[in-house]
């Protein structure tokens, strides 16, 4: 008792005394305090001396595990008692982690004891597995006080900790608690944003787009409000400016690319805003602001925005390069996604030399990235490979465009699940550059590899008749109609249904006319009139729908 929790006077010695001992008479206590006064006199000003520290835990953490009324002292002793004994205890439960239920039981009868536990556990080697998952509870709770609400979010290093690894219906009980939190406490708003932010992630995580998108527009909401009230803070413009772009991406994702176009054009202009500096890292040259432009790159490529598309990407390559010169560690990833997205838009230019150039050397990026942390980066290698390769072949090199296509195919199989979209985009990829090579038999196959990839993935249904089409024009290269003949009917009955289900895209309904005067064609040349009658006719009309 007198090695946990010290005594400053003679006065907090005969309570703590009192404490212990259940409701000691006056007598009793006094006795105690001076006896152990005897064994431990202070010098100083106090009446307790603590002892060296290994000493001290030797003495007092034992006594704790054995008998569990020592904690619940804690909320009874003043606060300089209170911190002797948590600077002891909280680096404790590392070793005996069964410590830590009842210390944070303790500690939670008084919002400072709860602020002061996650003080200490973060100066000391930060939240054990065991005090993040009571953390967790305690936020989740409905019955815990605003009081404890406000301690816990203030001593919790970042929202991403708390919401690390959970479910969809465990992050919604944890933004629970930052909602009652935000309600009493207008200060603790901007953490209520931060949740809303952590629970978009995790319904990106769990495929749910529609959702995540519900949320990115509801955490702008958030932020908007926050810098409106703040209008000169640059830490609520720049947070605002990083919803915004996350909201245009998932915009973008759920087919919505003008409202994409709008959301990251504002975050630019956020950034704008901030204080300019050539140093990296600072307001005006950080990866966020190198991110917005790589966003707007892409998403002004979509629009077919080519030019301004192709400025914005060299933007954000030429910020990431900056970023990457002093971190490569850090920003590394965001210069090959960057150059990835440069050659995209070269490539939409048809420069295929720059094309070529940008991408050899997002592949380069991604191998070292890859060497250091396989599990991190070795999917986003084989997509580079993938449209590397592409790039290569239409820079007529071919043979060198097929190694990086077999490359990707062989990495996107080694992953663990294998990411079956990559897989068939890189055999459909090595497809296409066999067949301008004439090389018919392994063209086909590689598109029937592809093809076969495609059927097991039901959301793919676009991707799948696209592939049909190409491995039906290929196999009829190869001599083969009546295979041709079948391959494009099945692609043209699944456009169809597609269309029959979307009248309204225009770009599907144009694809699904070619694919049916493609069809004719095959039937005249394998001399059937009437079918090819039929087929053109169907084209007609699908070109004259106005939906």
């Amino acid at each position: 008792m007198a090695q946990l929790y010290g005594a400053g006077s003679v006065g907090e010695a005969r309570e703590v005394a009192r404490l212990t001992g259940g409701g000691y008479e006056y007598e009793a206590t006094r006795r105690i305090a001076a006896w152990l006064h005897q064994l431990y006199p202070d010098l100083g000003d106090g009446f307790w001396a603590l002892l060296p520290a290994a000493v001290r835990n030797r003495l007092s953490l034992p006594a704790v595990r054995r008998d569990s009324r020592l904690l619940a002292l804690l909320p009874s002793v003043s606060d300089s008692q209170a911190a002797r004994a948590l600077e002891a205890l909280v680096p404790a439960c590392r070793e005996w982690p069964d410590l830590t239920e009842p210390l944070w039981a303790a500690a939670t009868q008084r919002p400072g004891l709860c602020a002061r536990v996650l003080e200490v556990a973060v100066r000391t080697g930060g939240l054990t597995p065991e005090l993040l998952a009571l953390v967790r509870r305690t936020l989740s709770d409905p019955a815990t006080s605003v009081a404890v609400l406000h301690a816990v979010v203030d001593g919790v290093p970042a929202a991403s900790v708390v919401f690390a690894g959970r479910s969809v219906a465990e992050a919604r009980e944890l933004a629970d608690g930052y909602v009652r939190l935000a309600g009493a406490s207008a200060p603790h708003r901007a953490a209520l944003a931060d949740a809303v932010h952590e629970r978009g992630l995790i319904w990106e995580r769990e495929g749910r787009d529609d959702m995540a998108l519900q949320t990115a527009e509801y955490e702008v909401n958030q932020r908007r409000s926050l810098q409106e009230a703040a209008p000169a803070s640059g830490p609520e413009v720049a947070a605002l400016a990083r919803a915004l772009t996350i909201l245009a991406v998932r915009q973008d994702r759920a087919g919505q690319p003008r409202h994409a176009h709008s959301a990251v054009a504002e975050a630019v202009r956020l950034h704008e805003q901030l204080p300019a500096t050539a140093e990296p890292g600072a307001a005006g040259w950080t990866a966020d602001v190198a991110y917005t432009r790589a966003q707007q790159a892409r998403i002004l490529g979509r629009l077919g925005r080519v030019a301004e598309a192709a400025e914005a990407a060299r933007e954000a390559t030429t910020r990431y390069r900056e970023l990457a010169a002093t971190d490569r560690a850090a920003h590394g990833a965001g210069l090959a996604d960057a150059l990835l997205i440069e050659a995209a838009q070269a490539r939409a230019r048809d420069q295929h030399d720059l094309a070529v150039a940008a991408g050899a050397e997002a592949v380069e990026q991604y191998e070292r990235l890859a060497a250091a942390d396989p599990a991190r980066h070795r999917a986003r290698l084989a997509y580079a490979c993938c449209a590397y390769g592409m790039d290569l072949g239409d820079f007529r090199s071919h043979e060198a465009g097929l190694a990086q296509l077999e490359r990707a195919e062989a990495l996107y199989r080694s992953l663990d699940p294998p990411v079956l979209p990559g897989l068939a985009a890189a055999r459909l990829g090595r497809g296409l550059l066999l067949a301008e090579l004439e090389r018919w038999d392994a063209a086909t196959q590689a598109l029937g590899a592809a093809v076969e990839v495609y059927r097991q993935l039901p959301d793919r249904a676009t991707a799948l008749a696209g592939a049909l089409a190409t491995q039906a024009q290929v196999t009829a290269e190869g001599g083969d109609l009546a295979a041709a003949v079948a391959l494009l009917t099945e692609a043209c009955e699944l456009g169809d249904r597609l269309h029959a289900a979307d009248p309204l895209d225009a770009a599907l309904r144009a694809d699904l006319a070619a694919g049916y005067q493609n069809l004719s064609r095959l039937y005249e040349r394998r001399g059937d009139g009437e079918a090819a009658y039929r087929a053109a006719l169907r084209a007609r009309l699908l070109l004259g729908d106005e939906g």
